[in-house]
């Protein structure tokens, strides 16, 4: 019988201070396939606060390059990234408004055994 598939949503969230760059990192639960990346801006980012993520394995896989700042969205992007369990996965923020804290999310949608 062959082992059941899971999928499992994780969830980067934390506020960052005023003009602050932060890396969050949590191990991967599983080996398998990141299936979605979503980022959340809330109102009041103004494109001020970036976000980029990546694996120790990988580097840097998404946005492709930079990092991805918006302001009161929460896009859906569909990727394909391979992890295994216990390697290290970060989300890198950048707030670069230098008056306010702000609290960007990032969850991942994890496809495994």
């Amino acid at each position: 019988m062959l082992p059941q598939t899971v999928t499992l949503a994780r969830t980067f969230r934390q506020q960052i201070a005023a003009a602050t760059d932060v890396t969050l990192s949590m191990r991967c639960p599983l080996n398998g396939v990141i299936t979605q990346v979503n980022p959340h801006f809330p109102s009041g980012c103004n494109a001020l606060v970036g976000i980029k993520f990546g694996t120790d394995r990988h580097g840097q896989c998404f946005p492709d390059t930079g990092f991805l700042a918006l302001d009161n969205a929460s896009p859906v992007f569909a990727v394909n990234i391979t992890v295994e369990y216990d390697e290290r996965l970060w989300m890198e923020v950048q707030n670069g408004d230098a008056v306010n804290p702000h609290t960007p999310s990032l969850t991942l949608t994890i496809v495994g055994r």
